[in-house]
């Protein structure tokens, strides 16, 4: 585990990053409308050109909605790990200045993924599913889909797209029998 000395300047040069949205966010920014649309966005039928899922888990005001629900440290690590899993995933540098910002994004990806990952764990404890209201339990579904898209563009980072790809078909084989 890194150190809070070495990775504080990282997140503090990061987090004031914002996401530009080239688009309006096309639901009320309020915790039922979000996993509502999001939800919808899961399923084959669902039009996502309207927004991006990765454009909306990485803004400041998709996080703010979430601190009203969960620690914000989650939130903001959460719109972190979102935002540097795609941004590595999408910009490929070739230049050798760029390999240690590049090697620092992927320490403070792993860091703050890490981070979000136990958090979220502590979240889904049975006693506290059950003390939660429907907005704290929207809201955890929200944190999981984030770290799900975070988890697919890692995958599709290090290689692993066969991997994840045969396993997607064997879980559908399995669900069609």
């Amino acid at each position: 585990m890194l150190s809070s000395a070495l990775v504080e300047p990282l997140i503090q040069n990061v987090d004031g990053t914002n996401v530009c949205l080239d688009f309006q966010i096309p639901f009320e920014l309020n915790i039922d409308m979000a996993s509502k649309h999001i939800g919808q966005w899961l399923t084959n039928d669902f039009n996502s050109s309207d927004f991006s899922v990765v454009g909306i888990f990485s803004s400041v005001e998709f996080t703010a909605l979430l601190c009203r629900y969960v620690d914000p440290t989650l939130s903001r690590n959460l719109r972190l790990l979102v935002y540097l899993t795609t941004y590595l995933f999408v910009v490929d540098d070739p230049l050798p200045s760029t390999d240690v910002m590049r090697a620092n994004m992927i320490t403070l990806r792993d860091h703050v993924g890490n981070s979000v990952l136990g958090m979220v764990e502590s979240l889904l404890k049975p006693a506290h599913l059950e003390a939660s209201n429907s907005e704290k339990l929207q809201a955890v579904f929200l944190l999981i889909l984030g770290t799900i898209v975070a988890v697919r563009y890692t995958l599709l980072d290090v290689g692993q797209v066969s991997y994840t790809l045969n396993f997607l078909s064997v879980s559908q084989d399995v669900t069609n029998c």
